[in-house]
């Protein structure tokens, strides 16, 4: 479904002026290929889009989270604080031999190099599987994409 809708963003590139789309690698419990995308309504919004695919032996897996972007910034005497990090909530398909469909809530802290298209991200995701069985999960995993500017 994720997949499908960066499909449909190719498709028609009007819709892909002034974009960051954001394409990596993820490592962790679920590694593989990351991807973020941001618009300028997202952006106004503080809000991102992204997803996880990732292909191993027997186990198929993508993820597609509604990401909220915030900073938290800490003023000390001669020096401050600034944290990128982000919430949201979302859901993962994962086909392993059988069929889970997964809640997931994504916290994590990100870190975009000035002057280079590069992000850095480390996530903790508590998540719940909903269908075949009912299930707590938690998926930790830091990665990188570089970030295209559409």
């Amino acid at each position: 479904m994720f997949f499908l809708f960066f499909i449909l963003l190719f498709l028609n590139n009007s819709i892909l002026l002034s974009k960051d789309l954001g394409a990596g690698i993820t490592l962790g419990t679920k590694s593989g290929l990351s991807f973020s995308y941001e618009d300028e309504n997202l952006k106004k919004d503080k809000k991102s889009i992204s997803s996880i695919i990732s292909l191993d032996k027997s186990n198929f897996f993508i993820s597609g989270d509604l990401i909220n972007n915030r900073v938290y910034v800490k003023e000390r005497k001669n020096d401050y604080i600034n944290l990128p990090y982000y919430y949201g909530f979302g859901f993962a398909f994962d086909f392993d031999k059988d069929f889970n469909l997964i809640f997931r809530i994504p916290l994590g802290i990100r870190y975009r190099v000035e002057k280079e298209p590069v992000e850095f991200f480390g996530e903790f995701v508590p998540s719940v599987k909903i269908i075949k069985e009912t299930e707590g999960e938690i998926y930790i995993s830091i990665g990188v994409r570089y970030i295209f500017k559409i």
